[in-house]
């Protein structure tokens, strides 16, 4: 079952069990670095490995709502704990990875990283 079909209140734990690969996972929300959207798919990377369930970013962003996870762009997600830079509208993550920040994402980033 698609997780936009789940019931979408915030989560209260520190993990979230998604569908892959015909299984239930269990991925711990410390772990995860940034989850892409890709087409009606989520790849969610953390530390370790990637992972792909059939989801949308908007249902996602809702069940991790009022945890260190922000939306800044319209394809990523990012663990806040996981940045390990800012430049311009770039954002580079404990892995390397470099994600771009939209325009309209960037005030509220850094006012939620302390920075303004």
């Amino acid at each position: 079952m698609p997780l936009n079909k789940l019931n979408t209140k915030p989560i209260k734990t520190e993990r979230i069990f998604i569908k892959s690969e015909n299984k239930f996972i269990k991925i711990m929300l410390s772990d995860i670095l940034y989850i892409e959207a890709q087409g009606n798919y989520l790849n969610i990377v953390t530390h370790t490995s990637a992972h792909q369930t059939l989801s949308t970013l908007k249902a996602m962003e809702e069940i991790l709502h009022n945890t260190s996870f922000f939306r800044i762009h319209r394809a990523f997600i990012v663990n806040t704990d996981s940045i390990q830079s800012l430049n311009g509208n770039i954002v580079q993550l404990s892995n390397g990875k470099t994600i771009p920040i939209a325009s309209n994402k960037k005030d509220l980033l850094y006012a939620l990283l302390g920075l303004n």
